[in-house]
């Protein structure tokens, strides 16, 4: 089954996303760390993205952003282990957070 691209605007320019039907992908939109390099983001889907962060936290790892109301409605944070690779917690869809089903 073939991809399509569609164009969604995020504050900070543009966000690509690359979908299958109805279901998104993948997605590609500017850094926002100034000097970083360009890379990969892996998104975990969780019915909780606070709560996770706080335990990951706990365990030795990072919070780098934790969830908030102009960064996708308080669905998202991102998280890095002890050596530095980060991951992002999403509740997803991330426009009501009564629709998670996600562990």
């Amino acid at each position: 089954m073939g991809y399509e691209v569609r164009e969604r605007p995020l504050g900070g320019g543009p966000h690509y996303v690359l979908a299958q039907g109805q279901h998104p992908r993948g997605g590609v939109l500017a850094n926002p760390v100034k000097g970083a390099r360009p890379n990969w983001l892996t998104y975990v889907r969780v019915k909780d993205p606070a709560a996770l962060a706080s335990r990951a936290q706990a365990l030795g790892g990072r919070v780098l952003m934790a969830p908030r109301p102009d960064a996708r409605g308080g669905s998202l944070a991102l998280i890095a282990d002890p050596s530095g690779a980060v991951l992002a917690l999403q509740r997803y869809p991330f426009e009501t957070s009564k629709s998670a089903t996600a562990p």
